[in-house]
């Protein structure tokens, strides 16, 4: 590899970085406040809902990792891991 293709695979690579840090900052956002003075608060609701399914009679949690806060987390995790 030549010192160019090697120069063009880091920019790359630094670009496909900064473009999972921004999406991992925006979810991040998402789930707490960072801004002072309510820097710290959680903005998601930490309650499950769910509801009956009407073919089982059992109760399904409404969300995949079954609070909005468990689906947020979820995402900023595969965003951190470049999914």
């Amino acid at each position: 590899m030549t010192y160019d293709q090697r120069e063009f695979a880091l920019k790359q690579k630094i670009a496909s970085l900064e473009s999972q840090l921004t999406a991992a900052r925006t979810q991040l956002e998402t789930i707490v406040c960072t801004e002072p003075p309510d820097d710290g608060v959680i903005l998601i609701s930490d309650e499950a809902t769910f509801h009956a399914d009407p073919d089982t009679g059992v109760s399904t949690y409404n969300n995949v990792h079954f609070t909005p806060l468990g689906d947020a987390l979820m995402e900023l995790w595969r965003i951190l891991n470049g999914s």
